[in-house]
């Protein structure tokens, strides 16, 4: 017997209209349990498996290390912040 395994996806900057299909997108699969948040919130994973950032700001210090904290290797790229970072 298998079990079904629910992957918890934040999308991070999700409520504006260019977000909109892919949010709908990820939320029509029964496997996601997609959690959209306004850029304007504080960018913390709270348990996402996934975390994609979304928004016009780049994350700050605290909020790179609360992503990095959750474990894993996650690459990151912020246009407009000129960085790329590969988060432990």
């Amino acid at each position: 017997m298998s079990e079904s395994v629910i992957l918890r996806v934040l999308v991070h900057g999700g409520e504006t209209p260019a977000m909109a299909p892919l949010v709908a997108a990820l939320a029509a699969n029964a496997a996601l349990e997609v959690i959209s948040r306004p850029a304007a919130d504080p960018l913390l994973p709270d348990g996402a498996h996934v975390v994609l950032a979304a928004g016009e700001r780049p994350p700050d210090d605290a909020e790179l290390r609360a992503v990095a904290g959750r474990g894993g290797r996650t690459p990151a790229s912020w246009p407009g912040g000129g960085r790329t970072r590969s988060l432990h």
